[in-house]
Order: C-alpha cells, then structure tokens, then sequence
C-alpha cells in the first residue's frame, strides 16, 4: 500500500514561512527547517490520521516560482546558519533556482520541436 503524499508550498512572510498543504489547510512555521514537521502535524490532526501514514513533500515558494525540494534544503541550511548570510544564501539559491527552471523550460521546448 503506497502513501499518501501532501504536497506543500511556503511562502515566506515576515514571521516565517505559511504552509499552503494542498487540499488539507494552511499553517505556518518560523523556518522552513520545521515546515516538514508542522506540515505533517497540522494534516494529522485535521485528518485525524496517525502521523505516519502519509508523507509530506515541502517546496518554497520565492518570488513567484516554486522551486524544487533541493533548493528547500538548502535555504533551510542557511537559516541555520548566521543570520546575516542567510539573506544572501536565499538569493544564491534563488538565482541558481530559477536558472534550472529556465534550462528546462529550454529543454522542454527544443523537444516540442
């Protein structure tokens, strides 16, 4: 029997991140480290499902795009980080973010060809 997965878009806001789960509600975290965790938390407790019974894929939300679970792992690793870096960091990943986005998007289009 497979899982259930939820997917889960942040959006960053000025408290921390609002977590958009799809088809279930929205909640909030203060890092997008924590969002996998209260994601799962909010479901399991709206679902009155066990905590373990579904999975939970997490993607922030950054300027409009959506970027990938790669991209969430690494701008929770700069929030963990100094405070101070962690801005830059997210600019980093959002440029190296949208630059995959864009490439496959090419991709996509050579192949429609």
């Amino acid at each position: 029997m497979t899982k259930t997965v939820y997917d889960v878009t942040a959006k960053r806001w000025s408290g921390g991140w609002e977590l958009h789960i799809d088809g279930v509600g929205v909640t909030q975290s203060r890092t997008l480290d924590d969002a996998p965790a209260m994601a799962r938390d909010y479901i399991a407790l709206d679902l009155d499902v066990p905590e373990d019974s579904f999975d939970v894929v997490v993607k922030p939300q950054l300027a409009g795009q959506v970027l990938d679970e790669q991209a969430g792992r690494e701008i929770a690793s700069a929030e963990r980080g100094a405070p101070w870096r962690s801005k830059s960091k997210v600019l980093d990943v959002l440029v190296r973010s949208l630059d995959r986005i864009a490439a496959a998007s090419r991709t996509h289009s050579h192949s429609r060809r």
